[in-house]
């Protein structure tokens, strides 16, 4: 009798799963027999994915773009490979024409590359020994805002740089104090005010969370710390609400 009711229950069991909103879709790992590392990714208006990364031996790394479907499937794999180490660390679709902007590190420096929608590369621009890229913001003129910092004196100062749609750098700006200074993540707001946020340590070691302000040219109007006496950092800005509070 016992064994007839669970038999009974199961199938009315059965109609209550749900999948809950926290369970993968997919899961997928790409291994080409490398150090192979993902660092940026942008979905795309059709829901594919478009990931950032570098794929080759230790120290002699490709920047490695690959197209993912809304499944995980490979739709297209590139590797570009500038005879040393490289690595893509973000990616962005370009909004008008096509294709997608991407930021790399490497040992001959920072730069900027133009890929197609197919990974065709389009154009290539390296900046200097001395910077280290971290994200790039597609802003509402075009153009295009990498942040980052750069090395002056021994010291990080945090570091923006824009560049016209065409790949060609508008300004650049860095600040900073007397200990290391970066900068990991913008947003732009309506008027093409830009804010920024990542992270100032003093010379004495200690680390805050950093907030910057810049106008549309990249002229630096102010800066705020938030921290205690333990290490912070900030690593993402974004609206909270139409009135444009952080």
């Amino acid at each position: 009798m016992i064994q007839s009711k669970i038999l009974l229950l199961l199938p009315a069991l059965s109609l209550c799963v749900r999948v809950l909103p926290g369970q993968n879709y997919f899961q997928q790992t790409f291994n080409r027999d490398f150090r192979d590392a993902g660092y940026g990714l942008e979905l795309l208006p059709n829901n594919d994915f478009i990931l950032a990364g570098l794929s080759g031996p230790t120290q002699s790394e490709a920047i490695w773009i690959q197209l993912l479907d809304a499944q995980g499937t490979t739709l297209w794999s590139q590797l570009y490979d500038g005879g040393g180490s490289f690595a893509a660390t973000d990616i962005q679709r370009v909004q008008s024409g096509g294709g997608y902007w991407v930021i790399y590190n490497s040992g001959l420096g920072a730069g900027w590359v133009k890929i197609s929608d197919t990974g065709d590369l389009l154009y290539s621009q390296i900046n200097s020994l001395d910077c280290v890229f971290r994200r790039i913001l597609p802003l509402s003129d075009g153009g295009f805002l990498i942040s980052g910092y750069e090395w002056t004196n021994s010291n990080r100062n945090a570091f923006l740089l824009k560049i016209n749609p065409g790949g060609n750098v508008v300004w650049k700006t860095g600040f900073g104090g007397a200990g290391d200074d970066e900068i990991d993540n913008c947003w732009e707001d309506t008027e093409g005010f830009i804010y920024c946020s990542g992270y100032s340590e003093n010379f004495d070691g200690n680390r805050d969370g950093l907030l910057a302000r810049l106008s549309p040219a990249g002229a630096l109007l102010w800066t705020r710390l938030y921290g205690s006496s333990a290490t912070d950092q900030f690593a993402g800005i974004a609206p909270f609400s139409s009135d444009n509070s952080l």
